[in-house]
């Protein structure tokens, strides 16, 4: 278990310092020299302070709610400083502009690169993604996130990391229209849950999902009273994180 998923079983709101003390406690449990657990302390400190990196994937045909939905939320842990380590990236495949399915034109922070360096990495829907499922330079550049912590996806981007082998024997979802298209690449499909989450893998459903999506990661990583906060920000207190179990 990475320290960020020791974080994530945390839900009050000084995460950190939670994390910190339930490591402390385990390491005085097990009677370790007090300079070899300071040690640890430090090292576990250390990880917890390093950025928390989230590439938002965009690309040709997409759908631009399934990327700002959970775009503005997330972001909200950097800009009210509940995650202050938090960074991010908007990815691309191999053009820095890239245009969702009426034509919007979304430029790309980081295009041709590794995804490995990202501990979460979401990927919308939009009809694009019934095309790139097929194109194999892309779904492999995908397959480059297997080691990232979450692999997050909206709407029809389930069949995105399903074509990459990242829903082999895991429940997941996805807009109502692609249940069928979804069923070969997991165990089972979803169908009355706005949010699955495999521990790995959370996939959404449709188009307005992105909303709850985005709330659900904010607080993972911020608590219960972070996401109220972000919550109030943006002014959405229809926000359900209710799961599939």
């Amino acid at each position: 278990m990475t320290c960020y998923q020791a974080i994530n079983k945390v839900q009050a709101p000084e995460i950190v310092l939670s994390a910190l003390s339930f490591f402390r406690s385990s390491l005085e449990k097990a009677n370790e020299p007090g300079i070899a657990a300071k040690m640890k302390l430090e090292q576990i400190k250390h990880e917890l302070e390093r950025e928390l990196k989230v590439a938002f994937i965009i690309y040709d045909g997409m759908t631009t709610f399934d990327f700002i939905g959970a775009f503005e939320p997330i972001t909200k842990l950097k800009t009210l400083e509940l995650v202050p380590n938090l960074k991010w990236d908007v990815c691309a495949f191999k053009q820095k502009v890239v245009k969702d399915q009426i034509g919007l034109r979304i430029i790309a922070d980081k295009f041709g690169k590794s995804l490995r360096s990202y501990n979460i990495v979401i990927i919308p829907g939009g009809p694009g993604s019934r095309i790139l499922v097929k194109n194999t330079p892309f779904i492999n550049w995908i397959k480059t996130a297997e080691n990232s912590s979450l692999k997050v996806s909206v709407c029809t981007g389930a069949l995105v990391l399903g074509a990459a082998g990242f829903l082999e024997g895991k429940k997941a979802t996805t807009h109502h229209n692609a249940f069928d298209l979804l069923a070969k690449y997991c165990s089972r499909v979803i169908r009355n849950q706005r949010i699955v989450d495999e521990g790995d893998v959370i996939t959404a459903g449709g188009v307005t999902a992105a909303l709850d999506l985005g709330m659900y990661l904010c607080e993972k990583y911020a608590g219960k009273d972070g996401a109220k906060k972000i919550r109030k920000q943006i002014e959405y207190f229809q926000y359900s994180y209710k799961t599939a179990k």
